[in-house]
């Protein structure tokens, strides 16, 4: 850190000596042309008058040989004015790219960072509860409902690691090697599949479909797109601390479908609204903290839609929450 901050102070004295001296500079060549334009204009005077002429300076000012010099000295006057102003452009943004691809680098590093933590505890968690469920059931004679218990949570703790491994996998795929498998689908029973499965999975939360009662088939790929609504609503749960409340809507208009995922959770700022769709980036205020995550569940999504040709946004919900919509083309 120390480094990259001398680093960046030596930058900002060159950039500061460049900018003084190129100033510099330019006083010097506009008096230089200055002084050479007085001194060509005085000669062409003194020679004018020893041949007759002219009488006086005010005389000399009105002849075509010094008006097409103080033309010619003028073009060179304004020629030094355009370098100067190109060379300051071409400065200040060679500094703002600098600045720009510097805060990139720190918020990547820190995005880096962030992952890496989470990640760090995304996997020691579910494997160190695995671990204990498992001895608990080798060392301990215990009851055959709790050893049920305890596998169901070992069984748990697995899906969760193996949900983290597909992201992660899915995130690497989508950068360059993943291929979608176009094909007809039913998107309204993915949905209602998925809508009941998080039902079961989250027994204390209200979540509501809205959807056509006739299967709705758009043309994507299905893991895909299965992967985009379960990031949507885990996202949605996971975020909905107090009152779990869940709006899931599909809808069809125009040869497009439409899918909205509505939460009542502590909703998103402006600011990170740009942000979300980043790859590793999570909110960074305490609430979020709160919860697990990597920050690849919603890169993944953004980056399926594209791939489907389809458009994803996030908007405040009322009276707080958020709500993600994505349109598809069928």
């Amino acid at each position: 850190m120390f480094k990259k901050l001398n680093l960046r102070v030596l930058t900002n004295a060159v950039v500061v000596y460049m900018l003084i001296a190129f100033t510099w500079w330019t006083v010097l060549l506009y008096i230089k042309n200055r002084d050479a334009f007085l001194a060509k204009a005085e000669l062409m005077g003194m020679g004018m008058a020893a041949q007759g002429v002219i009488e006086t300076k005010d005389d000399l000012r009105s002849q075509p040989a010094y008006i097409e010099l103080k033309r010619k000295y003028q073009q060179q006057e304004w020629m030094i004015y355009g370098e100067a102003a190109v060379f300051v452009v071409s400065l200040v943004f060679g500094i703002y790219m600098i600045n720009r691809g510097h805060k990139i680098q720190v918020d990547s590093e820190q995005q880096t960072r962030n992952f890496l933590l989470s990640i760090t505890h995304e996997l020691k968690s579910p494997l160190a509860s695995m671990r204990l469920a498992l001895e608990t059931i080798e060392k301990r004679d215990l009851p055959r409902d709790t050893n049920i218990k305890l596998a169901k949570n070992a069984i748990k703790e697995s899906d969760r690691l193996t949900s983290l491994v597909n992201d992660l996998l899915l995130a690497a795929k989508v950068e360059g090697v993943y291929s979608p498998l176009f094909e007809e689908i039913d998107i309204q029973y993915i949905m209602s599949d998925e809508v009941v499965n998080y039902r079961q999975k989250y027994p204390e939360a209200n979540i509501e479909f809205i959807c056509p009662s006739e299967p709705l088939y758009i043309n994507a790929d299905l893991m895909g797109i299965t992967s985009v609504i379960d990031n949507l609503i885990e996202n949605a749960l996971k975020y909905s601390f107090e009152k779990k409340e869940i709006h899931v809507m599909l809808a069809e208009k125009d040869n497009k479908v439409f899918i909205s995922i509505a939460d009542s959770g502590i909703g998103i700022a402006d600011l990170d609204k740009k942000k979300i769709f980043d790859k590793f980036y999570r909110v960074g205020n305490e609430d979020t903290r709160r919860t697990k995550g990597t920050g690849l569940g919603l890169y993944i999504v953004s980056e399926i839609v594209k791939l489907h040709k389809g458009k994803i946004t996030v908007s405040d919900n009322t009276p707080n929450g958020a709500v993600f919509k994505i349109m598809l083309p069928k």
